[in-house]
């Protein structure tokens, strides 16, 4: 079979040069020789990537529950999306949805996450993505509790044991998926089965128990001092967040996770900057909801990068010489997220981009005490790239995890009020990048060959005590 096989190949790429490396992709075609065996697959890229430990990580032993949660852009499919010319550079047949599907179940596959979280993903994707990936985690984890039967309570609303049947309630499923549009109702719901960039989360059953679910549009969030364009810009937007409470079926362990994607335009970082606040809020919510104290984590495309770009201000925010006050480093979003609070000086905060500092809306705060996972994880600062496309290159999503467990240079304390709902978390492992995160600028654009999407997933390994 080997020697056919090598055989077959040399005939082939004698015969079909060009479609073979179109096949392969652009950049990264992979060259088939006669006498070397075929060594690599689209997902092969997917088994090179593992979960390592933490830079600087505290050693010694954990009790409590650990959980692996994985976030993904997906890149929707169509003319508008996956196809557009904006992603030219790569072969179409690499980009049809068929073939990316397949390369994004292999890849998951090989992650093996308790908790996925994905962006851009329709709720046919969502149904498609369902059924695809039940087996394979099934197959990985097959055991006394798990088989590879797949939930299919991604339709329903309020609590998931209500949800199609109550089917999240039965151990022997391994995975059950949630799509946003579930649990939103009349012309929200009809907005959200009709978009191409949805959200949806995946959960790996026998490990968590899905407790219950809940969507907002972050319009919802909107309170009196978001006023003038500002409050008409939210309003028009459709951005979500997608929260599942989980309980670690062994220890009795609470996380609450959302999922999230914020507006997409770089030139309008005031907008990004008041979702996040708004998804930060939605989340603070649920927490004083919850019965007992739960860890947390936001995780998804933010649309921010973790730095300001001044490309993208307003004069006024400059000043003379046209330069940035060298106190705003940081993106408004990522400030936000990771100090607790983004001033109204700050260029990208709404009242400082839009000139309204004296009558605006006021400081951005977030009580949750976030920590970026890969924050001096694998090395200096925040992750370099997350998304390489034609038109863009840098970091983008992210997974936060709440209470700034352990020491960390923005960490902090969450707001009295939420001190007593919020477990915190310690980041033991993330999942390493396909580059060497000192020289970024020679990974290629994606998706290609071996990546199926135009963002990376990134992931990361926490761990949570259990409250006495």
């Amino acid at each position: 079979r080997k020697r056919w096989m090598t055989s077959f190949c040399a005939d082939a790429l004698k015969l079909y040069p060009d479609r073979l490396a179109a096949a392969a992709g652009c950049e990264r075609a992979w060259r088939l020789r006669a006498g070397q065996a075929f060594t690599g697959t689209p997902s092969v890229a997917a088994r090179m990537r593992r979960f390592v430990d933490v830079l600087h990580r505290t050693q010694g032993a954990f009790e409590g529950a650990t959980v692996s949660v994985l976030t993904y852009n997906i890149l929707a499919d169509g003319e508008r999306l996956a196809l557009s010319a904006k992603h030219d550079y790569c072969p179409r047949e690499l980009r049809v949805w068929q073939r990316r599907r397949a390369c994004l179940v292999r890849e998951v596959g090989e992650y093996q996450p308790d908790v996925l979280c994905m962006q851009e993903c329709s709720i046919s994707a969502f149904r498609e993505l369902q059924l695809e990936l039940g087996p394979s985690f099934a197959a990985a984890a097959r055991g006394p509790c798990s088989s590879a039967a797949i939930s299919t309570s991604g339709v329903g609303r309020g609590e998931v044991g209500k949800a199609a049947g109550g089917a999240a309630e039965a151990a022997h499923e391994e995975l059950v998926g949630f799509h946003y549009s579930a649990f939103l109702s009349g012309k929200e719901q009809q907005d959200a089965l009709a978009c191409d960039t949805g959200l949806a989360c995946f959960v790996r059953q026998s490990v968590w128990r899905p407790l219950s679910a809940r969507a907002h549009l972050l319009s919802s969030a909107l309170e009196a001092r978001h006023r003038g364009v500002l409050r008409k810009k939210l309003r028009s937007q459709r951005e979500a967040v997608l929260l599942v409470h989980l309980e670690h079926r062994a220890t009795g362990a609470t996380l609450l996770v959302a999922c999230t994607h914020l507006f997409w335009d770089p030139k309008l970082p005031h907008v990004k900057a008041a979702q996040a606040e708004l998804a930060c809020v939605l989340l603070e919510r649920m927490l004083e909801s919850l019965e007992r104290p739960a860890a947390c984590v936001l995780a998804g495309d933010l649309n921010s990068v973790p730095h300001v770009q001044p490309a993208f201000l307003p004069a006024h925010a400059l000043d003379a010489d046209n330069q940035l006050d060298e106190r705003w480093e940081r993106s408004a979003a990522y400030q936000l997220l990771s100090s607790g609070c983004t001033p109204s000086e700050h260029p990208e905060h709404p009242d400082s981009f839009l000139g309204t500092t004296d009558r605006g809306l006021g400081p951005l705060r977030c009580a949750l005490a976030l920590r970026d996972a890969y924050a001096g994880a694998l090395g200096e600062g925040p992750l370099p790239l997350t998304t390489h496309a034609d038109d863009f290159a840098g970091c983008i999503d992210y997974v936060w995890v709440g209470g700034a467990a352990g020491e960390a240079e923005e960490s902090h304390a969450p707001a009295s009020g939420l001190r007593a709902c919020i477990v915190p978390a310690t980041v033991l492992r993330v999942l390493e990048m396909p580059y060497q995160v000192g020289a970024p600028h020679a990974f290629g654009k994606i998706p290609d060959a071996r990546w199926p999407s135009d963002h990376l997933a990134i992931g990361a390994v926490i761990h949570i005590p259990v409250p006495t």
